[in-house]
């Protein structure tokens, strides 16, 4: 590969990252504890060169999502986060979605999680009020 096409083919792509906070309460719930999921976010912000390990929040928070219940088996804790264009009153303006948030309970403190990008391959969603459509994503998450 040629040295232009390869930094042309540096953008993030698909990830995610269990933030430090979220690893400490993981390790928590190997002790017995429950995992509760506190709200999903989905958002538009772009992650760049920054690590989201730290994050506390989405880059560019857009509208609340939500998700089923946490599964936990063999050590594999696994939901599927999902946005709908209707919740919450109904999606005004569409948008793109290239990040989102899972946030759960930690004593008396919300964490952030779950970190996750769409990187250079973000999702757009159509607004609920243009047309009465209900426009749909889902994301299943498995986190060791």
């Amino acid at each position: 590969m040629e040295k232009e096409e390869l930094e042309q083919n540096q953008g993030i792509q698909l990830g995610f990252m269990i933030t430090v906070k979220g690893r400490k309460l993981l390790a928590k719930l190997v002790a017995g504890e429950q995992l509760e999921i506190t709200r999903v976010m989905v958002g538009s912000g772009n992650l760049g060169e920054e690590s989201p390990a730290y994050f506390d929040d989405l880059i560019q928070p857009v509208a609340q999502a939500t998700s089923t219940e946490p599964v936990a088996e063999d050590g594999v804790v696994s939901f599927v986060v999902e946005y709908r264009s209707d919740l919450n009153g109904g999606l005004q303006e569409g948008f793109w979605i290239s990040e989102f948030g899972v946030f759960a309970r930690d004593g008396e403190e919300e964490i952030l999680l779950y970190y996750a990008t769409l990187g250079d391959f973000p999702q757009h969603v159509m607004a609920y009020k243009q047309n009465g459509a209900i426009d749909v994503r889902r994301y299943p998450v498995s986190m060791t």
